[in-house]
């Protein structure tokens, strides 16, 4: 790492064998987007990096910790991969600012999607809504745009992978007592064991076989408690993973200043407003061709979200 912030400032991107003149446009400076736009420019092209965010980076600069992600190395390969010719614009939300047929309009001949998952899953039950109930990627760009919370004394994680892991360790950096609740054992948690391991020698504390069931409010409107119900599991479900069954008669309530809800991601479908013809799959990612990459709309691909 230090040799490479040291030296790598001075390195000059080799020329490509050809030059290109087409457009091509990338959604997403995530490391989809970064590495397309690399690729291309070694190939000769020029691309631009749409960024919906303030920063560029995608998940490295918004959702990954600081602990995890240092931002001097990524600023060093974002400023590498501009100087073979990548232009980044950041603050414009495709879909919002600018739309997949103005960008056609406009003469880029491809468009590559590589928004990725952003968007955090509900549970759906009473009370999700409440002031200080939080989203586990909403939660960490506050926190790595500087925005950081106030995350009162006790902080409740909600989930298992390591967006769940992430928002603990954060939240315990900031000065809170953190609990992670998971539905399944240890055995079955999708985060990396390290992670899970750090965690505990940090000092959060991890709940397993339990899943909240309500959101209380407190007088001022804020969450307050959660009621949580102990699970066993059953039969494995579609994952391969022994499905978790709630046990009658066994709620029990949680005091809680910050609830943080890390159960799950699917794709911000606001790229595809105003796109004619393209069509999106299940979790809102658009829908592809298995050997092509290509979308709906013909002659335009997405490499990867």
């Amino acid at each position: 790492m230090i040799w490479a912030i040291e030296n790598k400032p001075g390195i000059t991107p080799p020329a490509p064998p050809v030059e290109r003149s087409e457009k091509v446009a990338i959604i997403g400076s995530g490391p989809a987007g970064l590495a397309a736009a690399h690729t291309l420019a070694i190939r000769g092209y020029k691309p631009t990096i749409l960024e919906a965010a303030p920063v560029a980076g995608g998940m490295m600069a918004l959702g990954m910790p600081l602990y995890r992600m240092p931002r001097d190395m990524l600023k060093l390969d974002i400023d590498y991969i501009e100087k073979m010719g990548v232009t980044v614009k950041t603050g414009v939300s495709v879909g919002k600012d600018v739309t997949i047929e103005q960008l056609k309009a406009d003469g880029f001949k491809a468009i590559i999607i590589a928004t990725g998952v952003q968007q955090g899953t509900r549970m759906m039950i009473p009370g999700e809504e409440l002031p200080g109930v939080y989203q586990g990627l909403e939660f960490l760009k506050e926190v790595n745009l500087g925005r950081k919370p106030a995350v009162g004394k006790k902080v409740s994680i909600v989930g298992g992978g390591n967006t769940a892991l992430d928002a603990a360790r954060t939240a315990w950096r900031l000065g809170a007592e953190v609990t992670i609740y998971y539905r399944r054992t240890q055995a079955e948690m999708p985060a990396a064991e390290e992670e899970i391991i750090a965690a505990e020698e940090e000092g959060v504390k991890i709940d397993y076989l339990t899943a909240p069931v309500e959101f209380t409010a407190g007088p001022d409107g804020r969450i307050a408690s959660m009621k949580n119900i102990r699970m066993k599991l059953g039969e494995p479900d579609k994952s391969g993973r022994r499905r978790p069954e709630p046990q009658a008669g066994s709620e029990y309530t949680v005091a809680t200043d910050m609830v943080i809800l890390a159960i799950g991601l699917k794709a911000d479908p606001d790229y595809a407003k105003g796109a004619k013809n393209l069509k999106l799959e299940k979790w809102d990612g658009p829908a592809v061709d298995k050997e092509t990459a290509e979308t709906s709309i013909p002659m335009f691909s997405r490499r990867a979200t």
